[in-house]
């Protein structure tokens, strides 16, 4: 390809990861990782730029401002625009010259946003975990403003436009009607320079400030109200008085403030707004000062994230009865009145099918694991003087979460003094040496857990669960919690990515037979044996223990697996 070793390795360096987590648990805003957002490219072409431009900007120690000052040069050049006096006008904040190397590289011209990608490789993790700085994928950004309408000269503002992502979705749009503001200089440049691209046979001033939109106070912005007003916000925390709240929050409700009379205002939330007790003052603000229209759950997460995300939709009106959710192709209509009665105002989405299955297992007689089978793994206090990974004497193996698989533990790595008085936070040393424990992810997307009969040690990765569920052994109840069922039913409770004590609790167990409870136990011990051509059969003998018709099952597991029984 003629590029250079340094180039390779770089490129490598960049290809994204299968495990996005940092290797070690420690605050992701010191990571210095870089991170490739490929949910924001549409061409292989891209990735090679970017291992480019990392590559001369390593050699010659440039700046980020005059890595993307050459690029953007280089851009404008390709483009015919360069020479043009609004463009010069432009560039004239700048005092640096442009570097040869980078004016030599080959953009490719299928990307709309070449600058903001670049940029976001050039950032490390730790810089865009501190400003929630993550840039939204385009298929996002285009689903929430495609239904936008400018034929009768409608406005639109993005109050942290980033490098301008909502601008150039905008169909139908001219430039007079686009306004924007974020407090990253070169984000701002970046927005600039791809709206003039944009509209190339326009002269115009792009209309994008460069300020902090909650520090700004409104009539300084413009003197006027927006139609429409979209945007993805910084996800963190922010404080106001006393109390702590998230960003996020904050520029919702300023925004609001900015809307025209009937104006509509599209927010890109994590999902955990939905439903977390911390942002109930929000959904209470959105369900009754709002006119809610629509809350659409997008697929897929963002490159270094593990939050799933949600696009909430009001209009400036006044509050009506129904909005629509919507998730994938599932559509709901819900009233706001169910939202508002439930404690917190946590938005609970379940379909009339599920509800159905939800009624059938709830007429059964079942039980619930009690608190006091909860333990939480060792918390040690200093991980990094306490946690080996070679075994001295005394010490002896201690798991973390990573060695969780469904049924069974993976070998663990690391090794400990089981010294209690010198833990910050330890279980009762019974439930450790139990002869008989289950153990699960804390930090999981959906219901893992692992049997263990060795008296192990566990780090507070993993949490500790000696159930008592009448008519069932612990192997019983490990089936039972590795099951496609209660790995739906879980699904439908919380969509958190962590593993609560107060959402297993909620878990309904079946009163089965002793013959039952023989047989399940028997396939789990053949399962940890090795047999794993009995997982399929164990699903089914589970999904008739909660007398579940074959058409419920079926699509429990359309749920769970839609790709694999889409192929």
């Amino acid at each position: 390809m003629g590029i250079s070793h340094n180039t390779r390795l770089n490129w490598k360096r960049l290809q994204p990861e299968r495990n996005q987590k940092l290797q070690r648990g420690a605050n992701k805003s010191r990571s210095v990782r870089k991170i490739l957002p490929t949910e924001y490219i549409s061409c292989r072409e891209s990735l090679l730029l970017a291992a480019q431009v990392l590559d001369i900007s390593k050699k010659n120690k440039l700046s980020r401002a005059e890595i993307l000052f050459s690029l953007a040069v280089k851009l404008l050049k390709d483009r015919g625009l360069f020479d043009k006096e609004h463009v010069q006008a432009l560039l004239s904040d700048f005092s640096f010259p442009p570097h040869e190397e980078l004016l030599a590289l080959d953009i490719p011209r299928e990307e709309t946003d070449i600058l903001g990608f670049i940029y976001q490789c050039l950032l490390s993790e730790g810089e865009k975990n501190t400003a929630g700085s993550y840039y939204t994928p385009r298929k996002i950004v285009a689903c929430m403003v495609q239904d936008l309408d400018f034929s009768n000269g409608e406005s639109f503002f993005d109050p942290c436009c980033g490098s301008g992502a909502f601008f150039l979705a905008l169909q139908g749009a001219g430039p007079e009607q686009i306004f924007g503001c974020d407090k990253d200089p070169l984000a701002v440049f970046i927005a600039k320079v791809n709206l003039i691209c944009r509209f190339p046979d326009r002269i115009f001033s792009p209309r994008i400030l460069c300020c902090d939109y909650l520090a700004v106070p409104r009539k300084k912005l413009w003197e006027k109200k927006f139609d429409y007003i979209a945007t993805n916000p910084p996800w963190g925390a922010a404080r106001k008085g006393r109390c702590p709240v998230d960003s996020f929050s904050l520029f919702f409700m300023k925004a609001w403030k900015n809307l025209a009379d009937n104006g509509k205002s599209r927010f890109l939330f994590p999902e955990s707004l939905l439903k977390i007790r911390i942002h109930s003052e929000i959904r209470r603000f959105i369900l009754t000062k709002c006119c809610l229209e629509k809350v659409v759950a997008h697929t897929g997460s963002f490159t270094g994230v593990m939050t799933k995300y949600v696009d909430i939709r009001v209009r400036f009106s006044r509050p009506e009865e129904f909005f629509t959710f919507r998730d994938g192709e599932q559509l709901q209509k819900i009233e706001v009145k169910s939202i508002l009665n439930n404690k917190y105002h946590a938005f609970h989405f379940i379909s009339d099918r599920d509800q159905e299955i939800l009624k059938t297992v709830r007429n059964l007689k079942h039980h619930h694991l009690s608190p006091d089978s909860f333990a939480l793994g060792i918390v040690t206090g200093d991980n990094k003087n306490k946690v080996k990974n070679t075994c001295s004497p005394g010490m002896e193996e201690v798991f973390t979460g990573r060695e969780i698989l469904p049924y069974t533990l993976k070998k663990p790595g690391k090794y400990l003094l089981y010294d209690r008085r010198g833990f910050q936070q330890v279980a009762p040393e019974s439930f450790y040496r139990a002869p008989e424990k289950l153990v699960y992810k804390f930090i999981s997307g959906q219901l893992v857990f692992s049997y263990d009969n060795s008296g192990a040690l566990f780090l507070n990765s993993a949490n500790i669960l000696i159930p008592a569920i009448p008519g069932m052994s612990v192997k019983t109840v490990l089936a039972f919690l590795n099951s496609h069922f209660l790995r739906y039913y879980y699904g439908l409770l919380s969509k958190d990515i962590k593993i609560l004590k107060s959402h297993l609790m909620r878990l309904p167990f079946p009163e089965i037979s002793p013959e039952n409870n023989k047989l399940i136990e028997t396939f789990i011990d053949r399962i940890l044996a090795g047999e794993s051509s009995l997982h399929q059969p164990l699903q089914e003998i589970i999904y008739n223990c909660y007398q579940l018709s074959p058409e419920q099952t079926g699509h429990i597991e359309k749920m769970l697996f839609p790709k694999q029984l889409s192929r």
